[in-house]
């Protein structure tokens, strides 16, 4: 099962393009949570400063479907049952590891990685009136650059990020199929284009070797008010606006450079998002429990971070692990519904 559900497409070659971009980013999701525990470092605020949104543009395109009525099911499937699931298993799973005081859920709070999975809900659930909305898009952006004002909006029903993502959501909703086969034609994937789309990057990188660390992971993650960040005024919606030109531009560079074609063992990989998704924090809260990352702070050490990171994202997206977890995350469900509805949903 893919966290972004997928839909056919009309060319082999654009669904292994859209696979390859989706394992890029599920590994970027899983390197992000390994390189956290040592610090805010380049490597680090590069990643944060456009996987999100990238993934939820992605997100946002193959959810056009439920602009249209009926599909309950597929959100309860899909979404709402793994998210009250990994929520519970999260929870207990750190009052066990962490050795805490005492055993709580949140649901409406939801823990760490989970968040996603619930603004998804959101997201999905309201497509059907957003929709409708006359200028949906500058809207929501409005809406995302207000949000940060409001000390009040933070955690509680994942409401900050939802606010603040949720334009890249819509921009992957009108992101109509004809657009992404221009996007997919030679002289855009051509030499030029893709040392433009290096030259980017390391620019960023480089920024981020000299930035304020401190401040700017914050204003990646979507969750803070500008108050807690020390920004107010006109200046602190100029810089979310700057944030999000930053994650378009560099978006579309990566999107550049993934290859378009097969690639052994990743393309199919990018089939299976979910499961690296919904698994790897174990692993992640594992790392940061072991105190292993301790040895590794240095540039060597990082690059095999970002190795293992790899590694895990392969073994959690491989046929055993779907086999083996499936009853979690790909639950079934007849039982919640009455006769005549859809049949189970497939990913």
């Amino acid at each position: 099962m893919d966290i972004i559900a997928t839909e056919k497409s009309d060319t082999p070659q654009r669904d292994a393009w859209f696979d390859n971009v989706k394992f890029v980013l599920i590994f970027l999701v899983v390197a992000g949570h390994m390189l956290e525990p040592l610090d805010f470092g380049p490597a680090y605020l590069l990643i944060y400063s456009f996987h999100i949104p990238l993934f939820v543009f992605v997100s946002g395109y193959f959810s056009r479907n439920f602009a249209k009525a009926g599909n309950e099911r597929k959100l309860i499937e899909r979404l709402v049952i793994p998210y009250i699931v990994f929520e519970v298993a999260y929870s207990v799973f750190d009052w066990w590891l962490f050795d805490r005081p005492k055993l709580t859920f949140s649901p409406f709070s939801p823990y760490w990685i989970t968040w996603f999975l619930f603004s998804m809900v959101l997201w999905r659930a309201s497509l059907p009136y957003v929709s409708r909305l006359r200028m949906a898009l500058p809207i929501s952006l409005l809406v995302g650059l207000a949000a940060g004002y409001s000390g009040s909006i933070g955690y509680f029903g994942s409401l900050s990020r939802t606010l603040v993502f949720m334009p890249f959501f819509l921009a992957g909703v009108i992101f109509k199929p004809r657009m992404l086969q221009d996007a997919l034609r030679p002289p855009v994937r051509g030499a030029v284009f893709k040392i433009l789309a290096v030259i980017l990057l390391a620019s960023a990188y480089a920024f981020f070797l000299t930035g304020d660390r401190d401040r700017l992971h914050q204003w990646f993650y979507g969750s803070f008010s500008y108050e807690s960040m020390r920004i107010g005024g006109w200046l602190a919606a100029g810089y979310r606006l700057c944030e999000y030109a930053v994650a378009c531009v560099l978006s579309a560079s990566v999107l550049i450079l993934v290859p378009s074609r097969k690639i052994p063992l990743l393309t199919a990989s990018g089939r299976n998002t979910m499961y690296v998704f919904l698994l790897h924090g174990f692993v992640a809260r594992l790392w940061l429990e072991s105190k292993w990352f301790q040895q590794f702070d240095s540039i060597s050490g990082k690059a095999m971070i970002l190795g293992g990171a790899l590694i895990i994202t392969l073994i959690l997206s491989s046929r055993a692990v779907r086999i083996v977890f499936r009853p979690l995350v790909e639950p079934r469900l007849d039982f919640l519904f009455k006769r005549g509805q859809d049949g189970p949903t497939k990913c």
